[in-house]
């Protein structure tokens, strides 16, 4: 019986300590700053130097001054009075459905400013079979922003682009490692880096690229007041060899991120 009763209140555990970071996130003092991202790797700096997240060096909420010029600590320039504060709920390989969950653990912290990557995974886990759902990213992306907007009326949002993933293995010289890689292990997105892809497949590949960025953009105009996108022609940069990771030969690596912290904060709110 007592074991029982331990076990029980080991489950409220984990509970309790959500409940205790929400406390102080509900403060909203002027003094604070907060910047937010969302979504996917391209957030976490998946891979980027290291195995897995590598989020003091992200491009968005980055804190590494000596790795990174992230948006996060150019902010902090502008606004040299206030007190920073990071959130950083992106998480790897998420479809827009999850997108949701992280706008309302994010809006408790009523941020300031905050970046999106997301629609990269709707479109790479799209098949014939399953086809991509604009319907279903449009719902749920303007549910996470009215979330996010509704925390704070003055909040700034800057969603990036899904790029180019079809280019990454032209950018690289393809070695027997990542073409083991690309052949063998599981990947974020096996479809647009797999040689056995076919040439069909890369072409509904590139239209729901399309369709997906295309469809930010017409997010963005409706929310004009609180969101930004860069222009469709950023979505086609080329990253070169150096700027992709050498653990995974696909996601950006720290200059890859940096890259994308320059692109995006060109076309943003500061600039």
């Amino acid at each position: 019986m007592r074991l029982h009763k331990f076990q029980s209140s080991m489950h409220i555990i984990p509970y309790l300590f959500f409940i205790f970071l929400g406390m102080g996130s509900l403060e909203a003092a002027e003094n604070f700053y907060t910047v937010g991202a969302m979504g996917d790797s391209l957030s976490t700096a998946f891979n980027a130097q290291l195995p897995l997240n590598n989020k003091s060096i992200t491009w968005t909420t980055g804190t590494d001054h000596d790795k990174i010029e992230s948006h996060y600590l150019r902010l902090q320039k502008i606004f040299p009075q206030k007190t920073f504060k990071e959130i950083n709920v992106a998480v790897p390989g998420i479809p827009s459905k999850y997108l949701p969950l992280q706008a309302r653990w994010l809006s408790r912290y009523h941020p300031d400013y905050v970046t999106v990557t997301i629609g990269a995974n709707d479109i790479c886990n799209a098949s014939i079979d399953d086809p991509l759902n604009v319907p279903r990213l449009i719902y749920n992306v303007e549910v996470s922003l009215d979330k996010i907007i509704a925390s704070n009326p003055n909040v700034k949002i800057l969603i990036g682009l899904v790029p180019d993933i079809l280019k990454v293995t032209h950018a690289i010289d393809v070695t027997p490692r990542c073409q083991f890689q690309y052949e063998h292990i599981p990947l974020s997105c096996k479809i647009a880096l797999s040689p056995f892809t076919t040439e069909e497949e890369k072409w509904a590949f590139e239209i729901n690229r399309g369709l997906v960025n295309e469809t930010l953009g017409k997010i963005a105009q409706k929310y004009s007041d609180h969101v930004k996108v860069p222009p469709p022609e950023v979505a086609n940069y080329d990253f070169g060899s150096d700027m992709i990771s050498n653990i995974d030969c696909f996601h950006p690596n720290l200059k890859g991120q940096q890259t994308l912290a320059e692109m995006m904060w060109q076309y943003g709110w500061f600039n």
